[in-house]
């Protein structure tokens, strides 16, 4: 009897999944609205100054610590190494900043300090806020 059963809760959960398809690329509205907390240090504006933290209109694509700002060694050298923000790579550094450029550049994390120090723990957050700075291009 518990066959029958699971099964049509697995049928069910399956079809709901084809009706209501879950958006693994994140939705840029609630990126917008995400990045309300982001506005304090850092602008969206092509070609408006740059904050505390570096403009991000045109992220995505981008070769790391390449803009105009003040970036922190760490991430001018893993720029140098060959780092570009994509998708990925972005959503793994907003994950946790110092872990991913010790990984990326094979240092311990002690060395990996970057003036970022702001993790954005969600996982559907941080692709709200890719999506969002992926339509920020010209």
């Amino acid at each position: 009897m518990k066959k029958p059963l699971i099964f049509f809760i697995a049928a069910t959960f399956f079809h709901l999944g084809l009706v209501f398809p879950i958006n693994a690329e994140g939705d840029p509205t609630k990126g917008e609205r995400a990045f309300g907390q982001c506005k304090a240090c850092h602008s969206v504006v092509a070609g408006e100054a740059k904050r505390t933290g570096p403009n991000l209109f045109g992220v995505l694509g981008r070769k790391a610590g390449s803009s105009d700002f003040n970036y922190s060694d760490i991430l001018i050298e893993a720029g140098e190494a060959g780092l570009f923000w994509s998708s990925e790579n972005l959503d793994a550094f907003l994950s946790d900043p110092r872990k991913f450029l010790a990984e990326y550049l094979g240092v311990g994390a002690s060395q990996a300090r970057t003036k970022k120090n702001i993790k954005v723990g969600q996982s559907s957050r941080r692709e709200d806020l890719i999506a969002y700075l992926s339509t920020l291009k010209e």
